[in-house]
């Protein structure tokens, strides 16, 4: 045939294998060609999980427990948009053009994304002479940006790990100094509504105090007087019949 590639698959992780070509056509098999050798890589790294801001993933996964591998790995992340469907299971090839990040840690990560975006995040490892394994694979999502959620929920911020908005916290504090004002201004006048409440129930006690001592003196102020009057109205009709009546023992003796 004309092909000069083939894809040998069924083989074990991490082994190390010599591999031949020859020619094959019609009158039968020709020479194998030098042969060279090739050690496969280890196989996908399982437990690979991922913590996610408003910006950013933190992808995260165990250290391999086999000495042929190295403590060096490859990570990617692919946006899949904010709705996604079912992946296949087989999704390595994805990453052939992803961006791809060297780590030497068991953790990596990657900010500047959207928020309330699904990423599809990769994960390979290395074996002793950098023969690159097979990708294990995670689907991510962002926290939606409380901020603009209402207008843009897809805007990113600057930080895998932002500081919390002062809208969110306690709000504008020109607004809080005014709500302040008006919530004072306000109890002021309810206390002063308060007192003049009590001013005038004290004022209307004691003009009813007044009136009622007022009413109880009267009636003896008014009998005192008229005796006085009478008493009066006497001594002058006294002096009145004194001075017209003359001395009947003084005319006499004339």
């Amino acid at each position: 045939g004309e092909e000069r590639s083939v894809i040998l698959t069924g083989l074990d992780y991490l082994t190390l294998y010599n591999i031949t070509v020859a020619a094959v056509n019609s009158i039968g098999t020709g020479p194998y060609s030098e042969g060279f050798e090739i050690f496969t890589g280890p196989s996908a790294p399982s437990g690979l999980g991922c913590f996610s801001s408003v910006t950013g993933l933190a992808l995260h996964w165990p250290e391999p427990k086999d000495p042929e591998i190295l403590s060096v790995y490859d990570t990617a992340v692919i946006p899949l948009g904010l709705n996604y469907s079912a992946l296949p299971g087989n999704v390595g090839h994805l990453f052939a053009n992803a961006s791809v990040t060297n780590t030497s840690n068991t953790y990596d990560i990657k900010t500047s994304l959207q928020s309330g975006m699904y990423y599809l995040t990769g994960l390979r490892l290395y074996s002793f002479d950098y023969t690159s394994g097979d990708w294990a694979t995670a689907v991510c999502q962002t926290e939606y940006n409380i901020e603009v959620i209402c207008s843009n929920p897809v805007q990113p911020s600057q930080s895998i790990f932002p500081s919390p908005s002062p809208s969110l916290i306690g709000g504008d504090s020109s607004s809080d100094i005014s709500s302040t004002i008006f919530n004072t201004t306000r109890l002021v006048l309810y206390v002063l509504i308060g007192i003049s409440f009590i001013i005038a129930v004290f004022l209307l006690v004691l003009i009813t105090i007044t009136y009622i001592r007022s009413r109880t003196t009267q009636p003896n102020q008014g009998t005192v007087q008229p005796n006085q009057g009478a008493n009066n109205g006497n001594e002058q009709n006294r002096d009145d019949i004194g001075g017209a009546i003359p001395n009947p023992a003084y005319n006499d003796l004339y």
